[in-house]
């Protein structure tokens, strides 16, 4: 192990062996800068030393959603498709509006992309949902929901009606109602 310090920069290096007076290959494991960020070159252990303890992964960003249909070709307002997100280790924090949706030419179910695929998981726990808490009075919609059998990074839209009743043919459902929004905030995993 080695500790280096250089322009302000600390970086601790490691290497998995070595013998005496032989070349040794260095390894940067971390790296400290002149404004105090820590760079890791693997993962953070937390509350234990087992793979589940292991934090590996952090990402902020925005993702450009994309609608499909079983049929047509639905869109999504260029300056409305972006949805926010955080991903921590493999769980996915979701939020934003897709807005201006248009189904119009379209029949069967309506999809939109997540940013990362979602995890497949047995015993049906990668049975994800999201609740889109706004509906559309026009065609009876109560709300709508957002849904995924684990494995794709493409879910698809389901409608509540107003009379209790599940629609998941949404493309074909609000083609003739024109723009609609989906209001979208949940949580997902990924791999």
């Amino acid at each position: 192990q080695e500790l280096l310090f250089n322009n302000g920069t600390i970086s601790f290096q490691v290497a998995p062996s070595g013998a005496a007076d032989s070349a040794i290959s260095w390894t940067t494991a971390m790296t400290i800068d002149n404004a105090g960020d820590v760079t890791l070159s693997g993962g953070v252990y937390l509350g234990g030393t087992g793979a589940a303890n292991k934090l590996d992964d952090y990402e902020e960003g925005l993702h450009s959603s994309t609608p499909s249909a079983d049929t047509g070709t639905p869109t999504i307002a260029a300056a409305e498709n972006d949805l926010g997100f955080v991903k921590i280790g493999n769980s996915v924090h979701i939020n934003g509006q897709l807005g201006t949706c248009n189904t119009t030419g379209c029949t069967g179910a309506l999809y939109v992309t997540m940013p990362f695929v979602s995890e497949s998981l047995a015993e049906r726990a990668d049975y994800y949902f999201m609740n889109i808490v706004k509906g559309n009075a026009a065609a009876s919609v109560s709300h709508f929901w957002l849904q995924n059998t684990g494995g794709s990074a493409t879910f698809q839209v389901i409608a509540a009606k107003t009379d209790g009743s599940i629609d998941s043919n949404v493309a074909a459902l609000m083609a003739a109602h024109g723009g609609f929004d989906l209001n979208i905030s949940g949580t997902y995993r990924t791999t």
